[in-house]
């Protein structure tokens, strides 16, 4: 036997769920578009990365080319 109590309890939880779906339904393209700007993000952080390296690298060839004694 269901008491007031606990029918109230069980329409209030009922109303709880539906209001936790609205927040989610709600916040779902928002989510997608932060996982998106992340991913945008990262492949930016990575093109950077390679920027990075190929100057380091051209550094290198640079220093390797110039001559050893610089004290003349």
């Amino acid at each position: 036997m269901v008491t007031p109590l606990q029918a109230k309890d069980s329409i209030s939880l009922k109303n709880i769920m539906v209001a936790i779906q609205g927040v989610l339904g709600a916040l779902e393209p928002k989510i997608d578009s932060v996982g998106t700007e992340v991913a945008l993000m990262r492949a930016d952080f990575h093109k950077l990365g390679a920027l990075v390296k190929e100057a380091a690298d051209s550094q290198k060839e640079v220093k390797a080319s110039e001559p050893h004694s610089k004290n003349k």
